[in-house]
């Protein structure tokens, strides 16, 4: 009978503490590759991201330059220009500064905020401005807009390429 007995047990069977390290480990593994994607996802979706209008050109003296219609501007009849800059992110942007560089011009314009504000939330708008006393501005011409922020303490220098609409 002892026989018997002796060829009804198991072997090579998994021991029970080997299945219970084996359900750990597996647990761990879905509990870090969880925090993984919810690093990653978090840290994408609070990104910076503007959106810039035209540049704008109002008043002056109508006139026709070399590349067709356009505005003269002169201390007697200056010209404004406007760009909007949105925030479609969702940080907030702080220490915002416009600066818009003309084909020959030796240095950047200046575009200040309409209100003085500087900081941006998540969807906010603020419109930047800046008047011209000389030279001519085509309609059409290509202007390098340069918008320089800050967002949790980092400085973002974004640089892009636009045309000036003259109504």
């Amino acid at each position: 009978m002892s026989l018997f007995f002796n060829s009804m047990r198991r072997k090579g069977g998994v021991p029970p503490i080997v299945t219970v390290l084996v359900t750990i480990a597996a647990i761990v593994a879905a509990a870090l590759v969880a925090y993984f994607i919810y690093t990653s996802t978090a840290a994408a979706t609070k990104q910076p991201v503007i959106d810039v209008s035209p540049l704008y050109v109002t008043g002056g003296t109508p006139t026709t330059t070399s590349w067709g219609p356009g505005v003269s501007c002169s201390s007697g009849t200056p010209c404004r220009i406007s760009i909007t800059i949105r925030n479609v992110g969702s940080v907030t942007l702080s220490s915002v500064a416009v600066y818009a560089w003309f084909p020959g011009a030796s240095s950047a314009t200046s575009l200040s905020s309409a209100t003085g504000a500087t900081t941006l939330a998540p969807g906010q708008s603020l419109a930047y401005g800046a008047t011209l006393t000389s030279g001519s501005i085509p309609d059409g011409q290509g202007v390098t807009v340069e918008v320089r922020y800050t967002s949790g303490g980092t400085t973002y220098v974004v640089t892009l390429a636009t045309k000036t609409a003259v109504p």
